[in-house]
């Protein structure tokens, strides 16, 4: 593989960092869930003990001091200080910045970034090559082991002959799949990683955004994506 580019590395500590983010709004999220269903119990507890006990009540229908219904009181009242929601909205934004941050470096890096995808789509796209050779030479082999079986029961006497076999029709549409691998063109942006003789469905406008490459306007810039030669 190739060695990654400035823009490829940055690319994959923001990457990197926006994952991060997101793992730690999760963990938020996980904790005031769970934070709200032990909060659930607390109440359900503490009205159960109101219905089945009205000991630990007072004459105001508050906790008797030292109870189970106090203590459950007590950490219900600590637990409504907790600022769940701020802690969510602060670990939501958090993440809109770390992917905005990507995104941002995506479209500024959009060229090299996509040169670079392609060139590593020509690299596999090579090896799948060597690895369908490998795979229709396996083919091969299984039409001889298929041909030798048609020769033994052929030599079978009685009611039986080649129609006796049973071989897999997918194994002849994999060949046929296979057989153009040479042609096989890694994924590739037609605007940002165009061909030497292909017309971009989008070209770079003078303002920095992409606009279409067909209508023969003049606000196109005068840097264009530079074309790229197919290694296949």
């Amino acid at each position: 593989m190739s060695t990654k580019t400035k823009p490829a590395a940055k690319l994959a500590e923001l990457e990197a960092a926006a994952h991060k983010a997101r793992q730690e709004r999760d963990r938020v999220r996980r904790d005031a869930q769970s934070h709200g269903e032990k909060l659930r119990a607390l109440d359900a507890e503490l009205g159960y003990l109101a219905r089945s006990d009205a000991s630990q009540f007072d004459g105001d229908g508050q906790p008797v001091a030292k109870s189970r219904a106090a203590e459950i009181r007590s950490q219900i009242d600590s637990a409504s200080t907790a600022r769940w929601g701020d802690l969510l909205d602060g670990a939501e934004q958090t993440v809109r910045r770390a992917e905005g941050a990507v995104a941002e470096h995506r479209a500024e890096h959009a060229v090299e970034l996509a040169t670079e995808e392609f060139r590593r789509g020509e690299e596999l796209t090579a090896a799948l090559s060597i690895e369908a050779e490998r795979v229709l030479e396996s083919i091969g082999e299984l039409d001889g082991v298929n041909g030798r079986l048609i020769g033994i029961v052929a030599a079978c006497p009685g009611k039986i002959d080649g129609r006796d076999i049973a071989s897999d029709p997918r194994l002849g549409e994999l060949r046929q799949l296979l057989s153009d691998h040479e042609t096989f063109c890694a994924p590739r942006s037609r605007s940002l990683t165009p061909l030497v003789a292909e017309h971009p469905p989008a070209l770079l406008s003078a303002g920095g955004g992409w606009i279409g490459g067909g209508h023969g306007g003049v606000n196109y810039s005068p840097e264009q994506p530079p074309r790229v030669e197919a290694g296949r």
